[in-house]
């Protein structure tokens, strides 16, 4: 006599993962959109350049100068400091780079360096 049992709970097993894989496939179709982790992601679009035949490189675009940002290996420190520093048009633009521009050397800033110069020696030649 033969038995039926392996039959049955292979048809039992082959209906629980019909079953598994029709419930995942439910989920990733109502599964909401996945947010990016980082606010600047909000002011520019994910987009791929390609550098070589091989190498493909992502890349941020910037949303108000169009500016193409590099983005390498998902890091946003780049997108955070074209955004903060350099993009006049972004609403996250800081503008205190402006002024701190590096000191243009003139005969009065030299006689100025000078002066310390000469203060500086002064001491060191006292000890």
């Amino acid at each position: 006599m033969k038995s039926n049992m392996p039959s049955q709970t292979s048809n039992a097993a082959e209906s629980e993962t019909q079953e598994s894989t029709a419930r995942q496939q439910k989920r990733k179709q109502f599964a909401a959109p996945k947010q990016p982790r980082s606010i600047f992601w909000q002011h520019c679009k994910k987009g791929t350049r390609k550098l070589s035949d091989e190498i493909i490189q992502h890349i941020g675009i910037c949303k108000y100068c169009k500016v193409e940002i590099p983005t390498f290996h998902g890091s946003t420190s780049g997108l955070k400091n074209h955004l903060v520093k350099r993009c006049k048009s972004s609403p996250l633009y800081d503008g205190s780079n402006e002024n701190n521009s590096q000191a243009i050397l003139t005969n009065e800033t030299m006689e100025q360096g000078n002066a310390w110069f000469l203060i500086f020696s002064a001491k060191k030649d006292v000890n």
